[in-house]
C-alpha cells in the first residue's frame, strides 16, 4: 500500500472538514478538531471497515452533529461499513443500522434498526387509582406493565384504538384514570430490559 500521499491526506482531511487545517500545530485544536483528525487517520489508505471506540465522547452538541455527518456520509456515500463501540445508546439510535448488544463480554442480541424500532414503539402510560383493579380489568388481553410510580404502561399495536378501549372498559370498572399520554421505550430502557431479563436467565 506504501506511505500516504500528500493528495491521500489533503483528501482526509476534506472528508472529515478540516481541509483547511492541514498547515495547523495539533496541540491548537478543539476537541472537536482532534476528533475530525483521529477519523482522518483512520481513513488513511481508504479501508472498507472502520472500528471506533466512543467516537463522540467528550464532544459539544455541535461536536456530536458534525462527526454523526462524517460518519453518515462515509457509510452511505462511500459505502463503508462502521463498528462504533459506544455506551451513548441515544446517539446510536440516530446513526446505527444495525445493532450488536453485549452484556459481560457476550453477544446477547443483534437488531437491525427496524427491529428495534419495532421493540421501542409505542403505547401510552396511564396513571390509575387502584391496580389491583386495573389489573383485573385489563387481564391478559391487553400487552401491559405495572410502573414502580403505580401507573401502568400499556401497549397497543399500530392502527389499533387501544388506548379508548382501556380508558372506557377501566371507567366502567370504576377505576379512576388521572393520566394517559404516549410513550416510547428509549433505547436505554430497552437496554435495561434486555440486560435485566438475560440476568434471570
Amino acid at each position: 500500500m506504501g506511505p500516504p500521499t500528500d493528495r491521500s491526506i489533503d483528501g482526509v482531511l476534506s472528508t472529515v472538514g478540516l481541509g483547511e487545517a492541514g498547515g495547523k500545530k495539533v496541540k491548537n485544536f478543539s476537541m472537536g478538531m482532534r476528533r475530525r483528525l483521529d477519523l482522518a487517520i483512520a481513513l488513511l489508505g481508504d479501508p472498507e471497515l472502520l472500528i471506533l471506540d466512543e467516537p463522540t465522547n467528550g464532544l459539544d452538541p455541535m461536536g456530536i452533529v458534525e462527526v454523526r455527518k462524517i460518519l453518515t456520509h462515509l457509510n452511505k456515500d462511500q459505502g463503508k461499513t462502521i463498528l462504533v463501540s459506544s455506551h451513548n445508546l441515544e446517539e446510536m439510535h440516530k446513526l446505527a443500522t444495525d445493532y450488536l448488544f453485549i452484556s459481560h463480554g457476550r453477544l446477547i442480541r443483534r437488531m437491525t434498526a427496524p427491529q428495534l424500532e419495532k421493540s421501542c414503539r409505542g403505547g401510552f402510560v396511564l396513571h390509575v387509582d387502584d391496580l389491583e383493579r386495573t389489573r383485573s380489568v385489563l387481564g391478559d388481553e391487553t400487552s401491559h406493565s405495572f410502573l414502580p410510580d403505580g401507573s401502568v404502561l400499556m401497549r397497543y399495536e399500530e392502527k389499533k384504538e387501544g388506548r379508548g378501549i382501556a380508558i372506557e372498559a377501566l371507567s366502567t370498572a370504576g377505576v379512576r384514570v388521572a393520566e394517559a399520554y404516549s410513550h416510547r421505550k428509549s433505547l436505554e430502557e430497552f437496554y435495561s430490559e434486555l440486560i435485566g431479563r438475560e440476568s434471570e436467565l
